[in-house]
């Protein structure tokens, strides 16, 4: 259908670690905005008989700090922790888009998986390196609840979360993934205190880009 056909021109433009549009780079992180936007009409199931609410679910990070997002550069191009800026340009999403779309059933919340052990972790030091570390990391699980380790632990809170009834909880909270001294995983609760004018910017700026976007993919499905 027409939404496959575009969302396979998206991913063609996207693929591999960044886009390049008017010849600037996209952050990665942004694409799955412009996913909610096309699927936008079919979220929110609302019947005459029973509501069913939709919940969008965003992976964010510990690591999110407002300090290294910059609205003025929100692909963060000149900053220096670009993981971190996008790991917050995502929990100001989500605020920003429940506020927008509770309207129409559609609520949205963040979770943090804790450091877990994957292939993006072997990607940002050697594999043998947290092989020899996995020792330490076991026993930093007694200090840090965080230290989820695996992707079994770092699912509690997206699991949980996606159990709950989404109208009943606290969009400016994120939920983590933890484990006590026993490796056993809990969900606990941080808050995140995002500021209301900061994500309403944040969602006309996408809009324009998005908007951009669409332009160009229908000139190129022209062409």
């Amino acid at each position: 259908n027409a939404f496959q056909e575009s969302w396979a021109q998206f991913c063609y433009y996207t693929s591999g670690q960044e886009a390049f549009y008017k010849n600037k780079k996209i952050d990665c992180s942004l694409t799955f905005y412009f996913k909610v936007k096309e699927l936008e009409d079919r979220l929110g199931n609302v019947s005459s008989t029973e509501q069913k609410p939709s919940q969008i679910i965003w992976t964010s990070s510990s690591a999110s700090q407002a300090k290294n997002f910059k609205i003025e550069d929100f692909q963060h191009k000149n900053g220096k922790d670009p993981y971190s800026s996008s790991k917050f340009a995502i929990d100001i999403l989500s605020v920003a888009l429940n506020e927008k779309m509770n309207k129409q059933n559609v609520f949205s919340h963040s979770v943090c998986p804790g450091l877990v052990m994957t292939n993006m972790t072997y990607g940002i030091l050697p594999q043998w390196f947290w092989t020899l570390m996995i020792p330490l990391l076991w026993l930093l699980h007694f200090f840090v609840p965080s230290m989820t380790n695996n992707t079994e632990n770092g699912t509690e809170a997206l699991i949980w979360l996606s159990a709950q009834d989404p109208m009943t909880l606290d969009p400016q909270t994120k939920y983590m993934s933890h484990v006590n001294v026993f490796n056993k995983p809990y969900v606990a609760k941080s808050k995140m205190n995002i500021n209301p004018e900061l994500a309403e910017k944040f969602i006309q700026e996408l809009d324009q880009l998005n908007n951009s976007f669409q332009l160009k993919l229908k000139s190129k499905v022209k062409n």
